[in-house]
């Protein structure tokens, strides 16, 4: 009779890892099956130009998207006097190139959340201190979310790189 028990205890064993084993896979299945593939998620902020070359006296637009729920602010009195900054690349780094003359104090500007802000950029050649070269060169926005650009970590999105060429005559 102990040895009937042991036996029915066994297969009772057998019976209950068999039910878990089935209920296990049955939710991985089920887990695999429902998983869906991931969003991409969106670039925040992107910048873009209108040029991947143009000469000194062009003017170059940029477009901001702020794909962001929130709106961003960023600040004036970058290169030309605008909330963004022309970089242009030296070896492997790059090198703010101009900053704004202007004697007007700098504002915050603040852009929309899931907006996007066309910036036209006067020629490069029209900034006297400035000097622009032949090179390859790209448009910052350094930006903070939300409205309080100055209690804020700033963060940094960057345009295409785009080359100056300047004509020898």
């Amino acid at each position: 009779m102990s040895y009937n028990m042991n036996q029915k205890g066994f297969v009772n064993l057998i019976v209950i890892g068999i039910v878990l084993a089935v209920v296990l896979a049955g939710t991985v299945g089920y887990l695999t099956l429902i998983k869906k593939s991931p969003q991409p998620t969106p670039t925040p902020v992107i910048i873009t130009t209108d040029k991947t070359e143009c000469d000194p006296e062009e003017e170059i637009t940029v477009t901001i998207k702020n794909n962001l729920d929130s709106s961003i602010t960023a600040v004036t009195m970058q290169a030309f006097c605008s909330i963004l900054r022309l970089e242009r690349q030296e070896e492997t780094d790059w090198k703010e190139i101009m900053n704004c003359a202007s004697r007007v104090p700098t504002r915050p500007v603040t852009l929309e959340s899931n907006s996007e802000t066309i910036v036209k950029l006067n020629s490069p050649s029209s900034l006297p201190f400035a000097p622009i070269s032949s090179g390859i060169y790209r448009i910052a926005l350094v930006y903070a979310i939300g409205d309080k650009y100055f209690d804020k970590e700033h963060l940094i999105s960057y345009s295409n790189e785009f080359k100056i060429k300047i004509q020898r005559k």
